[in-house]
């Protein structure tokens, strides 16, 4: 709940974004541009969420994330009511570093996991509850997409995703 308080203060606060489907979002740390192929370093990360990400270096060992330094962060709020959605998508797979980690903060949804590169590999779909954390790497990191269907959401969902950007400049 604090989290979610700290988020609902910052400023400019949440603003809405289309960018693999409508949701309200906020970001922080390297800011990637997709269309110039390049990230940059932008301010740094806030406090609270350096502070989240020191906690999860310490999940038991063997963790993907022991050695995870976000230098990224978004967070999307989905209102269901206003037609928000998570289209399927990879995240860029050169930019976006090689793990990706996503907190669900609140409401559980359903994410739809595919295979893009074998189209006759069925779904898979993921319920993620409300305080889960996912993380992806590998095979699901590169060769899948993802995405949370308007029906797949509650009536409110905020996440937040963690990424270690590769800096191009």
């Amino acid at each position: 709940a604090a989290l979610l308080q700290w988020m609902d203060g910052q400023q400019p606060g949440w603003r809405l974004r289309h960018f693999n489907g409508p949701a309200l979002g906020m970001r922080w740390g390297a800011t990637t541009d997709l269309r110039r192929r390049s990230v940059t370093l932008g301010a740094p990360m806030p406090p609270p969420l350096l502070a989240l990400t020191a906690r999860m270096r310490t999940l038991p060992v063997p963790s993907p994330l022991a050695g995870f330094e976000a230098n990224e962060a978004n967070a999307l709020r989905y209102v269901r009511a206003e037609g928000h959605f998570l289209g399927s998508h990879c995240d860029d797979r050169q930019l976006s570093g090689d793990t990706l980690v996503n907190l669900s903060l609140a409401g559980e949804a359903t994410m739809t996991y595919a295979h893009d590169r074998d189209g006759s590999r069925p779904p898979v779909r993921v319920r993620l509850p409300r305080r889960s954390l996912q993380i992806q790497t590998e095979d699901v990191r590169f060769n899948h997409t993802h995405g949370i269907a308007a029906e797949d959401l509650p009536e409110l969902r905020v996440s937040v995703t963690f990424r270690r950007a590769k800096l191009t400049q």
